[in-house]
């Protein structure tokens, strides 16, 4: 009999999770740097057309990239922000992954604010685009 631990490297081998994890981290430094120059264009184009984002706190998810662009623009609680990623896996095939980590926020008076996160992310044009968003704080 497999171990759990068996199963799961074999599930998600961490040769490949080591790459999926770098290219993850590379995009979400382009959303740091963007959401830091306040490019709300760049950043909503890190997530695929039909993207879902669900906050904590919030009732529905809002739907669609230009929505999210709108939130980051005008709903956003913060003024700069930093992704850590924890932990990458590949779901099914090489088109879709998840991303688990933990987010932190900085406001105008460096005061800050942290949650965790988890990302469905799906591979578009050879970049892993956010499809769903799990926000939670």
């Amino acid at each position: 009999s497999l171990a759990m631990g068996n199963v799961i490297d074999w599930i998600f081998p961490k040769q490949s999770n080591a790459q999926l994890k770098a290219e993850i981290e590379k995009v979400n430094d382009e959303m740091d740097e963007a959401y830091r120059c306040k490019d709300f264009g760049a950043v909503a184009n890190l997530y695929t057309e039909d993207a879902k984002m669900l906050n904590s706190g919030k009732d529905h998810p809002i739907i669609g990239r230009e929505k999210i662009r709108n939130w980051y623009q005008h709903g956003a609680p913060f003024n700069t922000m930093k992704l850590k990623t924890e932990e990458v896996g590949v779901v099914h095939t090489d088109s879709v992954a998840y991303e688990q980590g933990e987010w932190r926020s900085y406001d105008a008076d460096n005061s800050s604010k942290c949650g965790k996160y988890l990302t469905i992310r799906r591979k578009e044009d050879g970049k892993w685009k956010i499809h769903i968003d799990f926000i939670n704080n």
